[in-house]
């Protein structure tokens, strides 16, 4: 038991089904996209960790929800699952221990249908697509990497969520969009550093150097507009530096895409 699989996914709503538009890219991203859902179907996880960029933008800490429940709906596409409350305080917990600012936020009421969280489509995309393979979705930790502090803090709090799994079979995902200043009709505009950005992580993740993603240059980083960063290092400390089962990179639009699935080598 323990973490058996985890994987990149972007979030992108035009990676839903019928939300594509021919010929720009996004049927095959999707297509990709599927393919790694279907490897985290194939371990058999009783528990989903979603490290997402959107729904929460926490300065100053990491959060995990501890609210009951989470949902959501992008037109007649509807999401719901139940969020696992003991684990997202387990993790922050421990991570306090050792010295990290990781802080449970809870959502509405403390228990009833009242707490919950209304997922934004970087939370509601991946999880819509897994449940295109998995059904139902298991028990869900939702977790908001925070943007303002040390990036090796991000890859130590991966490693803390790792030993916390250690009683359950554990699929980690990060939600990432790449690099969003592709194009000038984009809403960042464009900047050559996006370029740069998404070659970069392409690169990395493809040679299973995850964790040297906290070695790049923010400042670049930042001109590039991605909102993927956090997250995958987050996913870095968790699993190490391994090579992906699979690997899938385009930028149909504005900003760029990512898939990619892991499977740790203890995985039973």
């Amino acid at each position: 038991m323990g973490l058996i699989s985890a994987a990149i996914l972007p979030h992108g709503t035009g990676l839903l089904p019928g939300r594509g538009e021919s010929g720009n890219g996004f049927r095959a991203a999707r297509t990709a996209a599927l393919q790694v859902c279907a490897d985290l179907a194939e371990s058999r996880p009783e528990l989903l960790v979603l490290a997402w960029p959107h729904g929460l933008r926490p300065e100053g800490f990491s959060a995990a929800v501890t609210a009951e429940s989470a949902g959501g709906r992008q037109g007649d596409l509807e999401v719901e699952v139940t969020l696992d409350r003991d684990f997202a305080r387990r993790w922050a917990a421990a991570c306090r221990e050792q010295g990290w600012a990781v802080y449970g936020v809870g959502i509405g009421t403390d228990q009833g249908p009242l707490a919950r969280l209304e997922l934004d489509w970087g939370a509601f995309v991946p999880l819509y697509l897994l449940s295109e393979v998995l059904k139902p979705l298991p028990r869900v930790v939702l977790v908001a990497p925070r943007r303002d502090g040390a990036l090796r803090e991000l890859i130590a709090t991966g490693r803390v969520l790792a030993e916390v799994s250690r009683e359950q079979r554990v699929a980690l995902i990060a939600s990432a969009d790449q690099a969003h200043a592709h194009r000038q009709d984009g809403p960042y505009g464009f900047h050559p550093a996006a370029a740069w950005y998404d070659s970069a992580v392409e690169r990395l993740v493809r040679d299973g150097k995850l964790s040297s993603l906290a070695d790049l240059d923010l400042e670049r980083v930042h001109l590039a507009r991605p909102d993927s960063l956090w997250q995958m290092l987050l996913l870095a400390g968790a699993i190490g530096d391994i090579r992906p089962l699979r690997c899938h990179y385009t930028a149909p639009s504005y900003f760029g895409l990512l898939s990619a699935s892991f499977f740790r080598k203890e995985a039973s």
